[in-house]
């Protein structure tokens, strides 16, 4: 479940009214979601996640666009060290990404020389390494037919292209002839049972839009006819010769595809505003639909057009869905709608019906997610849209024109104004998540929480009509505090316990910036049966807080902080161990790991069980811990508290 909280960011990118980039294309991600690329028709922006800003900018020059073409897609090399970009006359340019070792950072905060504006918090201090990057161009190849598609591959490049073929580059720009995949010669049918395929005989036909998961194991293509099909192969290599394809049945106006890594589906986008999902059937291997997205009249009454876009958050629990007629949309992974922009009040905002997302790209962990919109009218800036500030003071960041490395002026870099007519532009929303979504052991307790990139929401009162007075009892310390230090009411404490089990009330918790800062972002999160202690964990080590005394337990030792990371959950046992499933990077060893909340968080008091591989799941039943292993075993401990001076 996904939520959207406070108000969109606008990303200051220049857009074609100051005739600078042109139109915004897309918004690509790298593999790992630290960085990401804003293509535009005539540059190039890398941008960093956490902070959010620009890090270098490849402007072409006019000889380029008039001989090569404007900016079409994009797409990441794996090791994030290129990236190829595909253009309107039929050309794909490959350029290099570099880190600047002579240069130690992009930004430098600088404290203004008055006194009394100096920073005093540790929140305004940057502690996330911002890598200067070289970004030049390497060089450029001919497409036949032109681009339409482009996914990677493993190491190597799969582009679509209008002559229905799928040529298979490499990252040095050399075409493999021998795995390139012609339409043309690959049998479709409905199932892998039927003894009769046919190849494709309708002249013209090419994809328009393909998706790759080596989980499922190929590829989800949409065709220009408007019918849809999954790409698959009996091989690793993907040989052509093992190359079948499966249709989608009883579609026939596919525009988008998307494919569900964690759940195995295929989601398409259909011109009649629908969105179809499919599973591959384990015993044919044909699509079979698993469910349809489709909007009310109470949601929307009138047609938004063709689904535009469509695209899987990265834990594969959310779907997020644009119109080409305007509005954007979220789909749990079976169908449910969690919220939908149609809703949303548009009185004081320019994001009206009338403004379509053209493309969208989910940041780490979810929390954020960017979209293009595209803009008809002009519109005044209202002051509940929020624009993308910044803290740091930029130090000159790099332009990258042509293999000519220049400076851009901040102003000119970073100019925007909301007063103008913009074609296109860059929002980012920012969202909370329920901690099932990546930790099911949650499941069985009756208490809601939500994690963000920076805190926690815990629902407290969930549920407590049923729970016995004790229970109770220990909920009222969140609210009032006497002078002796006691939570409750002191004129009518049992009126005090009935109310706040009478209201639903969320209890916000920032997670301190000491870990955040060099931990970002936060993966798993957990709360205890009692509802009073809380567990996260984010890119290494783990902390927890109590409610009870309102304080964070952290790693005094950074070194040990860094040294494991958290891949199968956390959760709370008796609330009184911390229990986790680590990988151990000193040691290169899977473990489970359990801390003892009286103890401060140290390897001291660690108690570590070695795991044959890497843990992926974990859930607890009464006193017994259930494991979940890369190797596809279960495993059962007992568990049982060590005994006083027994050393066990």
């Amino acid at each position: 479940m996904y939520y959207p909280v406070g108000l969109p960011k606008r990303l200051r990118v220049p857009g074609p009214a100051q005739d600078i980039d042109g139109a915004i294309k897309t918004v690509v991600c790298n593999r790992d979601r630290i960085l990401f690329a804003i293509l535009t028709e005539k540059a190039v922006w890398i941008w960093f996640s956490r902070p959010c800003v620009p890090v270098v900018v490849h402007r072409r020059s006019n000889e380029s666009l008039e001989s090569l073409g404007t900016n079409m897609l994009l797409e990441w090399r794996p090791d994030s060290s290129m990236i190829v970009v595909a253009t309107n006359k039929n050309y794909l340019i490959y350029y290099t990404i570099i880190v600047d070792e002579s240069r130690r950072e992009v930004y430098e905060q600088v404290d203004p020389p008055n006194p009394t504006l100096k920073r005093e918090s540790a929140e305004l201090y940057s502690c996330e390494s911002i890598p200067p990057l070289i970004f030049s161009q390497a060089f450029e190849t001919e497409v036949n037919g032109g681009v339409t598609g482009l996914v990677c591959l493993r190491d190597e490049l799969m582009v679509a292209t209008g002559t229905g073929r799928i040529q298979r580059l490499r990252w040095d720009g050399s075409l493999n002839y021998d795995y390139c995949v012609d339409l043309r010669r690959v049998p479709f049918c409905d199932d892998q049972l039927v003894m009769k395929a046919v190849p494709l005989d309708a002249p013209g036909v090419h994809v328009v839009d393909l998706e790759y998961s080596p989980l499922v194991g190929g590829f989800a293509v949409v065709l220009s006819d408007g019918r849809a099909a999954f790409l698959t192969a009996s091989t690793l290599k993907f040989d052509p010769n093992a190359v079948q394809g499966i249709w989608a049945r009883d579609l026939e106006d596919a525009t988008c595809a998307a494919i569900n890594h964690k759940y195995r589906l295929l989601a398409y986008g259909r011109a009649n505003s629908q969105g179809v999902v499919y599973l591959v059937d384990e015993a044919t291997g044909g699509l079979e639909v698993s469910h349809r997205m489709i909007l009310s009249s109470r949601d929307y009454a009138g047609c938004l057009g063709s689904v535009g876009y469509i695209k899987w958050t990265p834990d594969g629990t959310v779907l997020g869905m644009s119109w080409e007629g305007g509005g954007l949309s979220l789909w749990s992974v079976f169908g449910s709608l969690l919220t939908v922009s149609l809703r949303w009040d548009y009185l004081e905002t320019p994001l009206s019906k009338a403004v379509t997302i053209s493309n969208m790209e989910w940041g780490a962990e979810g929390y954020e997610l960017w979209c293009v919109q595209q803009y008809e009218q002009q519109y005044s800036a209202p002051e509940r849209i929020q624009e993308q500030q910044s803290s740091v003071k930029p130090d000159e960041p790099a332009v990258a024109q042509d293999d000519k490395t220049s400076h851009v002026n901040e102003e000119s870099a970073l100019e925007f104004s909301l007063n103008r007519y913009d074609r296109t532009s860059l929002l980012q929303f920012s969202f909370i998540k329920s901690a099932l979504t990546v930790n099911p052991c949650m499941s069985q307790l009756g208490r809601v929480l939500l994690q963000g990139s920076d805190c926690l929401y815990l629902n407290t009162s969930e549920g407590l009509a049923g729970l016995p007075d004790q229970s109770q009892d220990s909920l009222t310390l969140y609210f009032d505090e006497d002078e002796d230090g006691a939570f409750e009411d002191p004129a009518n404490p049992r009126d005090s316990q009935f109310s706040v089990a009478a209201n639903k009330q969320w209890i916000v918790t920032p997670i301190p910036y000491k870990y955040t800062a060099s931990n970002w972002p936060i993966r798993y999160t957990c709360v205890d049966e009692g509802g009073e202690l809380l567990g996260v964990a984010g890119r290494n080590g783990v902390a927890h807080y109590s409610l009870r005394l309102r304080r964070w337990h952290l790693f005094g030792n950074e070194s040990q902080e860094r040294d494991f990371v958290v891949t199968g959950g956390v959760l709370w046992w008796r609330s009184s161990w911390l229990i986790l499933g680590a990988y151990n990077i000193s040691a290169n060893t899977d473990e489970l790991r359990l801390y003892p909340r009286e103890q401060k968080l140290d390897n001291l008091f660690v108690t570590t069980v070695p795991q044959p591989a890497q843990v992926l799941l974990l859930n607890i039943y009464g006193d017994q811990l259930i494991v979940l292993t890369a190797d596809c075993h279960i495993t059962v401990y007992n568990l049982q508290p060590k005994e006083p001076n027994s050393g066990k």
